[in-house]
Formats: C-alpha cells, structure tokens, sequence
C-alpha cells in the first residue's frame, strides 16, 4: 500500500481491481461458433453480460476516483463510505448475471463462478467497512483476501466471455 500525507491509502490497492479488469478483457478470445442457434444466444446473451461488466468496471473506476479525494483525518470513513456504495454495485454486478439465462455447459459453469466470486467480494466489503480506523481497515483488506478476490471477478469475467464466444 503506498502512503499519503502520513496515512495509509487504500486507493492504489482497489486501483489494482480495475487495471486487472482490462487485462481480463484483453485475455478473451474470438472463437466463433458454427450452430445458428449458437450464434443466436451468443448475440443476446453476450452484450447483457459485456454491459454487467462493463457497469462495475464504470463503477469501480468512479470509485477509484472517490478515493483519491478522501484526504485527512477521517480518510478511512470516507473511503468506507465510498466502499458500502461500492459494495451495493458489486450486489447488483451479481444479481444482473443471474437475472441473464445461461446456456448449459461451459457458459453457465463460468457464470456460476464469476457470480460465487462476487459474492464472496461482497462478503469481504460487508467485514472492510467494520474498521474503526486506517490501520485496522489495511489490516482488513490484507485479511480478507479482497484484493485476490477481485481479481477472481476479472479471471471468472474473462473465462465467461471465452465460453460464451464458444458456444
């Protein structure tokens, strides 16, 4: 974690969240499938979970954002605050693929994933706002694996992709 004005940031950490995310996009393939009913799902299925994604992409970088202006004493409220809006986002990054029919096989194992990894993000968000300061908050983010976790989300979002342009 760097450190800001004497006080620990969790800004370049959560930062890490969304330059993995670009990653994960730049790892999906083109793999085109040959069944017109495959393409046919591919088409409506693919563009509802790019634009999940690409909301708590939007999300997380306003975020990131948010972050960099917390300053001062209360740094770790305000970031806090940030993150329970974060989290709410990420709730509903969840609920909007399970709210999207998955074909069966490959594209319905990934998306079971990628929501079981977002949830467990949440979880992680639910313990990080319980800190009552910046030391305890890193000690947090440290612990629970947050940050690995997200990082999860892009490889889950990434494998979903590839089975999705499979199909």
């Amino acid at each position: 974690m760097a450190k800001m004005t004497g006080r620990w940031s969790a800004a370049p950490a959560i930062a890490g969240i969304v330059a993995l995310a670009a990653l994960g996009l730049a790892a999906c393939d083109g793999s085109s499938a040959s069944a017109a009913g495959s393409v046919s799902a591919r088409e409506t299925i693919l563009p509802k979970v790019e634009a999940a994604y690409g909301q708590i992409s939007a999300d997380e970088a306003s975020f990131r954002q948010a972050v960099s202006r917390c300053t001062g004493d209360n740094t770790y409220k305000c970031v806090i605050k940030l993150e329970l809006v974060l989290n709410l986002q990420y709730v509903e990054f969840s609920h909007a693929l399970e709210a999207i029919r998955m074909p069966s096989g490959a594209p319905a194992a990934a998306a079971s994933r990628l929501v079981a990894s977002t949830d467990q993000t949440v979880q992680d968000f639910k313990l990080i706002v319980t800190a009552t300061s910046m030391k305890q908050y890193v000690r947090l983010v440290d612990g629970t694996g947050v940050l690995a976790q997200a990082n999860q989300i892009v490889t889950g979002y990434g494998a979903l992709i590839k089975a999705l342009r499979r199909m």
